[in-house]
């Protein structure tokens, strides 16, 4: 068994709080530029402490703490994230989505999640854990994959797993290369987050040079997105492998990389914080300015001071409840944090076997996991209840061994669907118990269901009328001209290839290309790509039209995703539109507010295939890191 000094324990936790801190301001004003820089430290840049998210959401976990107890799930973490967290970028706001559709942790990181899924968001927020599970990687760790499977896939949870037991371990190991070692050990040698950070040591340890190992990071893992995950690790690592324990010349170091600087400073700010404690900081001159919290929740007071007191109550209580491979020695009185471990007689979760997204007309088979808690085998009965138009087969009895698994297939079909076809679509199962009666709640997404008009397509260059015996290669001035005519189309964003005035008799148009028959497609995630259902071999234009429902009158904003040109149109009015190549985002374009009429409403995207994969992409919200709207419906064309 490791033991620790209350009085040490305490200053590290403090140190970790008042390190992240500090430097994660010292970074936040640099967030998100890419350039190197070449700044030295300045006093000014920490007067007054500026909100980060890698605090705020920390906060609002150690209130889950407090309130739910040790034995917290995802689950709580989820309900807390979505009520208490008001700002929602990135992979924040796909968490969002998914959880208001009652898809939850741990596929409400990956579903629909391409863009932000290797974000920075989940390792930023390691250090609760450690803290609260010093000394002990494995269950730091544990926490930490609760935590990163709400919004984040594999790859940024092995991230946060890394820094959660990094940090666990420097309580007690004040090697940092010794301990980076010991956390490398709980990553998957053969995953991507394994090998890039053990690719930026070795380049460290080879060049000893910031920038050439900076140039060598972003070269093999650099990413566009400022925030996402591989090169701000890499950063990060390599400003404590040159950084030398020096508090300043680390945070500098990461500073001066640029990108997610906030992060990547905050980052190593907390480390060091850990290794040499609050007491060596606060000698340094720094000091505990407080923090200011953009998330809805109300502490004693916004010292760090009481924040790390905080913590190591909640410490303590682990200590002796879930981490008793460490004694904190000499603590005072303290209230513990609620530590019983109430379990269900039976614990549902739906295994959706693929994604939690269906079309209308369809059938699928997914699972139903019951796990039975209790020292006794369980018999009952199951029923479901489906929203309208949905329907649920499933067995009408169950029986579960003692601390036992099963996994129930059922069916879910939509062709009972008729009109309306809702994005949001709640379902609740009840496992009748010895006449207590256990429910379980989860969500499947609607599709979006679009008419497919096309393809239309142009000819790179134009004949006029001739004799059909006559040739008519002297229509064309060079070479290229003539093969671009016969090897290719043309995608002519800016040709009406349809009456662009009256999209609501777009069947009654003719074209020389497609037969107007529209194809009926369901689009599963935000982002897809014209190839998916337009097999048309060359540049084409499709038009895309979808009748959408909503229960009132509302203002929106409209994200565009595009890596081709587009124009976008509501009830026949023009939205927004772009000429560009693109690479895709999730928000390349972000268009005026418009207005959303209650009842039906017509959307209509006009999109260039002018390479195999287009990507496009469709999102709603009320505005810029605000929640979105999300239960709008499709009407559902079967004729």
């Amino acid at each position: 068994m490791r033991s620790i000094s209350y009085k040490e324990y305490f200053d590290k936790v403090y140190g970790c709080w008042l390190g992240k801190s500090i430097a994660g301001t010292i970074g936040a004003p640099f967030e998100g530029r890419k350039e190197l820089f070449h700044y030295e430290y300045d006093p000014r840049s920490i007067e007054e402490m500026l909100p980060n998210d890698d605090l705020d959401i920390q906060i609002i976990w150690l209130e889950v703490l407090e309130q739910k107890g040790i034995y917290f799930t995802s689950d709580d973490l989820a309900k807390a994230f979505y009520d208490k967290y008001p700002l929602c970028p990135g992979e924040y706001a796909y968490f969002q989505k998914n959880y208001i559709r009652g898809i939850m942790p741990p596929v409400s990181g990956k579903f629909n999640n391409r863009y932000y899924i290797d974000g920075m968001g989940c390792p930023i927020r390691s250090e609760i854990w450690a803290c609260v599970a010093a000394g002990n990687m494995e269950l730091a760790s544990d926490f930490a994959k609760l935590d990163g499977v709400l919004d984040h896939g594999d790859n940024s949870v092995e991230g946060e797993i890394f820094l959660a037991a990094l940090e666990a371990e420097l309580f007690f190991e004040n090697d940092i290369m010794v301990a980076i070692d010991k956390a490398l050990k709980l990553l998957n040698p053969k995953g991507k987050m394994y090998q890039s950070l053990t690719d930026v040591i070795r380049w460290c340890e080879k060049y000893q040079d910031m920038k050439k190992v900076r140039s060598l990071i972003l070269e093999h893992w650099g990413h566009a997105d400022c925030t996402n995950l591989y090169q701000n690790m890499g950063i990060s690592l390599l400003a404590l492998f040159l950084g030398k324990g020096d508090f300043l010349k680390t945070t500098m170091l990461a500073l001066n990389c640029g990108y997610d600087t906030d992060c990547t400073c905050a980052t190593v700010g907390a480390l060091l914080g850990i290794m040499c404690g609050a007491d060596a900081l606060l000698a340094q001159g720094f000091t505990d300015s407080g923090y200011i919290l953009d998330a809805k929740v109300e502490r004693r007071s916004n010292t760090l001071r009481d924040l790390a007191e905080d913590t190591c109550f909640a410490g303590l209580t682990m200590a002796k409840y879930r981490n008793r491979e460490i004694a904190i020695i000499d603590a005072p009185k303290y209230s513990e944090l609620p530590h019983e471990r109430n379990l269900p007689v039976i614990e549902m979760k739906v295994d959706y076997q693929g994604i939690p997204s269906m079309g209308p007309d369809e059938v699928r088979t997914m699972r139903l996991v019951m796990r039975n808690h209790s020292d006794a085998a369980v018999c009952g009965t199951l029923s479901c209840e489906a929203p309208e138009g949905w329907e649920i087969g499933v067995a009408p009895t169950f029986a579960v061994e003692a601390h036992g698994e099963l996994s129930v297939p059922f069916t879910v079909s939509t062709y009972a669907c008729t009109e309306r076809f809702n994005e949001e679509n709640h379902f609740t199962f009840c496992a009748d118990v010895s006449a207590e009666k256990i429910s379980y709640s989860f969500g499947i997404a609607g599709a979006a269901v679009w008419k497919v008009y096309g393809p239309f397509w142009s000819n790179h260059s134009s004949i006029p009328p001739i004799p059909y015996w006559e040739k008519y290669g002297e229509y064309f001035d060079h070479v290229d001209d003539l093969r671009a005519y016969h090897l290719n189309t043309f995608a002519d964003i800016d040709t009406a290839y349809v009456d662009e005035a009256d999209f609501e008799n777009i069947e009654k148009n003719e074209s020389d290309t497609c037969s107007m028959i529209p194809k009926r497609v369901s689009l599963y995630e935000d982002c897809f790509s014209i190839s998916d259902f337009i097999t048309y071999q060359g540049s084409c234009v499709v038009y895309m039209v979808r009748e959408l429902f909503s229960d009132e009158e509302r203002t929106a904003v409209i994200n565009v995703g595009q890596s081709a040109p587009f124009r976008l149109w509501l009830n026949g009015e023009f939205v927004c539109g772009s000429d560009d190549c693109n690479w895709w985002i999730a928000e390349n374009v972000h268009s005026e507010p418009v207005k959303i009429h209650k009842g039906r409403n017509v959307l209509v995207l006009k999109a260039a295939k002018v390479g195999e994969n287009c990507k496009f992409s469709l999102i709603f919200n009320d505005g810029l890191f605000t929640h979105q709207h999300y239960n709008y419906a499709s009407l559902i064309d079967r004729k």
